[in-house]
Parts: C-alpha cells; sequence; structure tokens
C-alpha cells in the first residue's frame, strides 16, 4: 500500500481461456494486456474500499477504513483504535503497527498522521505494552 506507483515485474497462472479473453479485451480497448490487468486489479481493491495510500485523507480516515482488519491483526486495543479513528491522539507504536499491518512506508504514515488532527505522543495508548 505504500504510495509508490513504480512497475514491478510479476507472474500469475491463469487458465488459456482467461489469458486469451484479457488479450482480446486488452487489444480492442488498444492497452497493453499487463496495463489492463493492472487496472482491473485496482477497480477490485478500490470496490473492497482499499485505496492507493494518498487517496485517504487522514490516519482517521485510513484507520477506519480497514478497522476490523487492523483490530483482527494487530495488538492496537479496540479503544485505541476507536480514538484513532475519531482523530484522537495516538502512540508511535500504535502508528508504526498500522503501518507494518497495511504495509505502509513509515514516511506515508507519518504523512496521514500530520493530515490528522490526530497528535501522537511518546505515551503508549495500547494496552499490554
Amino acid at each position: 500500500m505504500a504510495n509508490d506507483d513504480r512497475k514491478v515485474k510479476t507472474s500469475i497462472v491463469l487458465s488459456q481461456w482467461v489469458k486469451q479473453m484479457i488479450k482480446r479485451v486488452a487489444a480492442n480497448e488498444d492497452v497493453a494486456m499487463s496495463d489492463w490487468i493492472e487496472q482491473a486489479c485496482r477497480e477490485k481493491l478500490m470496490d473492497l474500499g482499499i485505496l492507493p495510500v494518498h487517496d485517504y485523507k487522514d490516519l482517521a480516515d485510513l484507520v477506519d477504513t480497514h478497522y476490523d482488519l487492523l483490530r483482527e491483526q494487530t495488538q492496537i486495543s479496540t479503544k485505541n483504535l476507536d480514538k484513532i479513528r475519531q482523530g484522537g491522539s495516538c502512540s508511535e507504536i500504535d502508528l508504526l503497527r498500522v503501518a507494518m499491518c497495511l504495509d505502509i512506508s513509515e514516511t506515508d504514515i507519518r504523512n496521514l498522521a500530520t493530515k490528522s488532527t490526530t497528535n501522537l505522543t511518546q505515551e503508549y495508548c495500547s494496552d499490554g505494552v
């Protein structure tokens, strides 16, 4: 999810039929197959509510969008997630936990936190830390 639009080479395995249909549709739209696949993937991710990091208004917006995932896959307490979600203060540790969980660079997460009314504190706001 980093704010990085560099292209990376990847391999995918498709059925012959899917490959042929993508090739045909991409040719009809006068785009490369890789560009067509990327656009289809981006549209699907956006349908799921997953946006490029630079499309979020602030940290609260990011946390609100990914609230359930953050609750399930981080050690950030529900109380603290709710606080961040509402634009409240956040510890450095919780900020980095969000970044790690969502695969966002430290720079990008700090930029979102700066856009937010969230104030970073040196105190821990996570339970059990």
